[in-house]
């Protein structure tokens, strides 16, 4: 399920939703993607911020359940998202023959936290 906002410096989870491989067919990643290490999530922010997570990333880029699903997602941390204003989110995954694969591009909303008082 993909986010509208996020809260700035918080903690919360960007999610790929059925990586497709024809706009329609689900890919079947457990079977094409021998690991998440070959799975990436890139968001680019408003001032063209690049912050990418990908297998090496802590917290690592994950499959949402085994794979099957085409499902995948990553943990953000306070660290990570930054900057308010609108942000944009996209997947990829790569086989270990070379082919690439990306999702849709999802749009989010980081906002900052309320006052304290």
């Amino acid at each position: 399920m993909s986010q509208d906002v996020i809260q700035i410096k918080a903690t919360g989870t960007l999610e790929i939703e059925a990586l497709q491989d024809d706009g329609v067919t689900v890919l079947d990643l457990s079977t094409i993607v021998p690991d998440a290490t070959n799975l990436k999530i890139v968001c680019n922010g408003p001032n063209g911020e690049i912050v990418l997570f990908d297998g090496a990333s802590t917290p690592p880029v994950v499959f949402a359940t085994d794979g099957a699903d085409g499902i995948f997602r990553v943990i953000i941390l306070p660290t990570d998202i930054i900057i308010e204003g609108p942000w944009q989110y996209q997947g990829f995954a790569k086989t270990p023959a070379g082919e690439e694969y990306r999702s849709a591009k999802f749009d989010f909303e980081a906002e900052d936290n309320l006052p304290e008082s």
